[in-house]
Parts: C-alpha cells; sequence; structure tokens
C-alpha cells in the first residue's frame, strides 16, 4: 500500500504489498512528546461527520485551526503540500517535528508526508490533513458517532468496562513500516456456503463493503449478485478514471453482527491495490457508523458497541450523478459523471451542468452532503436549477432505486 491516499479517493468516489506477518506490538509507555491536559486521555473531542467522515479540528505549531480526516486505511499520516508552503512549514516531500494541538492532548515532534490532498471535492468538506497509522496507533481511539466525539486513550492505562463485541485485529504492514487494521468478515449468499475474508476496517472510505478483485472472482461474486450497475469511479489529479460494479450481496457478518443487503462495489481493477490478494476488501463508514468503535491496535482488537443506526437501510443514490463541489466554501455543485439510464439522462442532465437550487432553494443555502442525502428517496420528484454553458435551463428530476 505505498499509495494509501490512492485508496481512499478511488473507494470515497463511489500498488504495492502487504505482509501478514506483523508481529504483535508491545503497548507503548507515554513518550515525552505526547502531553495530555489531565490524567491520560483527551474525551470527547468533537468532530464534524461529513458522509460518515470524521473530521476532526487541530492546530499545526501555532496554526489557526485545521481539519484533519481520521483515516484508518492510511499507513501514514499525511498533510496538504499547498497548505504546508502556505503556512511556511515547508515543501518537498515531508514536513518534520511539527506540534499537532488537539482539545486536551498535544503531541510534539509529530512528521507528516506532504500530498496534494484534492479529495475534498468528492466529499464537500475541508481536509488539510489525513491522520494515519503513526497517529492512531498511539491511543486507544473511541468513535462516537451518535454524538460526533472521539475519545483518546494512553493504551498503558485503558480498560474497557462495557458490552460490546471485541474483533479480533490483524495489523499488516507496509514497506514503510506502517499498518492498516485487517477484521475477519462473512459474506453469506443464498444457496451457497459462507465466505470469510479478511477485510480493511477503514474509517475514510464511505461505502459498507467492497471486495478486491481476486475474492470476486474466486468467489465468483459477480456472477451471483442479482443486479449491478457500472458506475464511473476516480479520475482527477490522484487516481485513474474506471468502471465498477456496485450492487447489493445478501448478508455481511463482522463479529456477531449480521447487515442485510448492504451496498457493495465489486472491483475489477486488473493491477494495483485493489488487484491485491494480500487483503480481500474493505469495510467502510457505512458499516462502521452503526456503533461506537474502538479501535486498540495495542491490544489487537476493535470494540463494536451497536448504536441507534444499527437496522438502518442503506440506499444508494437514485438521481445516477456523481456530483462534486468545486466552489469556494464548497456550494457549487457540478456533474462530474451521469449513469447510463438513470433519472439523470430521463431528466436530460449533461455532464458539467452546474446544479444551481434545488426546489427553488440555492446551492450556496445547501451542501453537497444533503444534495446526496435528498437524492436518495425513492419516487421523489426535484426541480432543478441548472447553469449550461452560460444558459439557465429548468428541469424535473424523478428519483428512481438504481440497485
Amino acid at each position: 500500500m505505498k499509495n494509501v491516499v490512492q485508496l481512499f479517493t478511488l473507494i470515497l468516489l463511489l500498488q504495492t504489498s502487504l505482509s501478514g506477518n506483523a508481529q504483535k506490538l508491545n503497548t507503548p509507555a507515554l513518550k515525552a512528546d505526547l502531553q495530555f491536559a489531565s490524567g491520560q486521555s483527551a474525551s470527547r473531542i468533537p468532530f464534524e461527520r461529513v458522509g460518515n467522515f470524521v473530521y476532526l479540528r487541530a492546530r499545526v505549531n501555532d496554526s489557526d485551526p485545521l481539519w484533519f480526516l481520521l483515516d484508518t486505511g492510511a499507513t501514514a499520516s499525511y498533510f496538504d503540500a499547498e497548505q504546508a508552503q502556505a503556512l511556511g512549514l515547508g515543501q518537498g516531500n515531508s514536513i518534520k517535528s511539527v506540534s499537532l494541538n488537539f482539545p486536551g492532548v498535544k503531541l510534539l515532534n509529530q512528521n507528516f508526508s506532504l500530498q496534494r490532498l484534492g479529495f475534498w471535492i468528492y466529499n464537500g468538506h475541508a481536509a488539510d490533513g489525513l491522520l494515519g497509522y503513526d497517529f492512531i496507533s498511539r491511543f486507544v481511539i473511541e468513535i462516537d458517532y451518535v454524538n460526533n466525539t472521539v475519545s483518546l486513550h494512553e493504551p498503558n492505562s485503558y480498560k474497557y468496562s462495557g458490552s460490546g463485541d471485541v474483533v479480533p485485529l490483524t495489523l499488516l504492514e507496509d514497506d514503510s513500516g506502517g499498518k492498516v487494521p485487517l477484521v475477519s468478515v462473512k459474506i453469506m449468499q443464498q444457496g451457497r456456503a459462507a465466505i470469510e475474508g479478511k477485510f480493511i476496517a477503514d474509517t475514510a472510505v464511505r461505502s459498507a463493503v467492497s471486495f478486491n478483485t481476486p475474492f470476486v472472482d474466486a468467489n465468483k461474486l459477480l456472477q451471483s449478485a442479482q443486479q449491478t450497475i457500472q458506475v464511473p469511479i476516480g479520475g482527477g489529479a490522484m487516481v485513474r478514471e474506471s468502471k465498477q460494479s456496485i450492487g447489493r450481496v445478501p448478508n455481511v457478518q463482522i463479529g456477531q453482527f449480521t447487515f442485510k443487503k448492504p451496498i457493495a462495489i465489486f472491483f475489477q481493477d486488473k493491477q494495483g491495490i485493489l488487484a491485491s490478494p494480500e487483503f480481500d476488501g474493505v469495510i467502510g463508514n457505512e458499516i462502521l457508523r452503526r456503533f461506537k468503535v474502538i479501535f486498540d491496535y495495542s491490544r489487537r482488537q476493535m470494540i463494536l458497541e451497536p448504536n441507534r443506526y444499527i437496522s438502518d437501510r442503506e440506499e444508494y443514490d437514485m438521481s445516477g450523478m456523481l456530483l462534486i463541489d468545486e466552489g469556494i466554501g464548497f456550494k457549487t455543485f457540478k456533474v462530474r459523471r451521469i449513469i447510463e439510464n438513470s433519472a439523470a439522462t430521463a431528466a436530460g442532465l449533461r455532464e458539467g451542468d452546474i446544479i444551481s437550487a434545488v426546489d427553488g432553494k440555492p446551492a450556496s443555502n445547501l451542501t453537497l452532503e444533503e444534495v446526496r442525502q435528498m437524492f436518495k428517496r425513492k419516487g421523489r420528484s426535484y426541480q432543478l436549477d441548472v447553469e449550461r454553458g452560460g444558459q439557465k435551463v429548468q428541469t424535473k428530476i424523478k428519483l428512481k432505486p438504481l440497485i
């Protein structure tokens, strides 16, 4: 996984070797570069949840608060190259020995790889950095998706006292020494034996579950899927564009919890990380958000406490459009791609159109995530104001399920 940012970006829109022989970590001692304001933890740090991603505020040195995406699928931490230059932190491949200040905890002498983090256009939220393995492994991290808080605990002093399901983790290592967490997942299909695999538990992936190409092929997942659509994924600075199949699988089980008919991405890449046989796929936020999730790398475990979202039915966007946000302040919604034979094609929408209003409500008063949620309502119709080549057009879109 030499390019973890590519993995995040590719799955968000909807190369490389891992070793399964990662040795068990000793629980780290509290180091001098880690300072809690009180005790051995920083509790209930607020985060913004957009697309079920976890965005935390922190200061780098004496900067204004910046946005960091918590990313368990990243083997290292990243900082936006343009932002680093603007703050005078340096340029090149990395910045070193900076402080990272969160409410209740401060980390000194931190290093970040530099990367142009342009994926914000797909999610409608700023991201100045990614917090990956080097950050996550320092703590026991508790993510509360109901109250939108994160708690960071020093591993040696942490003791779990709840009744959640303890799911064993395996940590897989890349060439640089960074690691990602794998959990055992079962896929159950009617009339067939259960299939088991090792999946990355990734807090920076929107989808419920995705399957790598070798796992898809070996288990004939596409042949047994009842209905799939071809969806354009990727494109832009960091990933090539490709078409992937999206559909549903009957049941997915993690620990003691079973999820019925989750939406799945069936990757068909012939090379790169998504063609890797060393892990079988990814479990993302559409599943993780249904729990209070505790990542404890020091004890090789993930703890799941079900929350009020546990029984939610997952719906796929019924508009047939991939929208991105190219405007300042995330208020300009552009049609990046259109799925064939969808509500968008029936409404006469085109790639490159700008959605300026929905049912008379200006785009400036909406967020990209709000629009995406509106487009998951079966049978609903919306009046769209569209800007196209300098002309203003109105059209009505009636939503219909694609899968």
